[in-house]
């Protein structure tokens, strides 16, 4: 009990100097309720007041300490994302001008080909693209069609057909 009595008292005075101290820098807001002595008695009423308005105060000051800390930490977080951001972006914008450049570069290679007046340029374009056509239509042949495919699995085969089946 008189562990609990100076634990009490021990409380009373760490609010007592708070307040005295936030009266020091602001002044008293509480100026008419100061404890008054009636007949050698203090207001007790008045002190319970005092203290309980105290009380109110540090957990708010508490829970606007531990808001402002989380403001902190997500701004700190906004930040980062921000820089992230735009860093990517000008990594990006470096890439695309690059890009640029070289399909600048390609398409005065093209225009150059085309304003040539050989032919021996013109075979060989051709050339290459009839050769990519027929191989193209040979690698097509040799790989079964969807619908094959998709009678195959209808009939209860689970494995793929292969090239050599009949059409």
């Amino acid at each position: 009990s008189s562990g609990v009595t100076a634990a009490a008292a021990a409380m009373t005075a760490s609010l007592t100097s708070r307040s005295e101290e936030r009266a020091k820098l602001f002044g008293n807001r509480f100026k008419g309720s100061e404890p008054t002595r009636r007949g050698g008695d203090v207001d007790m009423n008045a002190a319970h007041a005092k203290e309980m308005m105290e009380r109110q105060n540090e957990a708010q000051l508490d829970e606007l300490a531990s808001r402002i800390g989380s403001l902190k930490e997500i701004t700190k977080g906004i930040g980062k994302e921000a820089s992230e951001s735009t860093s990517f972006l000008e990594d990006l914008g470096i890439n695309f001008d690059k890009a640029g450049a070289l399909m600048k570069g390609t398409m005065g290679h093209l225009r150059s080909m085309m304003q040539q007046k050989g032919n021996k340029q013109m075979f060989k374009l051709v050339s290459f693209l009839v050769a990519l056509f027929l191989l193209m239509y040979f690698l097509k042949g040799l790989a079964p069609s969807p619908s094959q495919q998709f009678l195959h699995l209808r009939e209860g085969n689970n494995t793929a057909p292969t090239a050599s089946t009949d059409r």
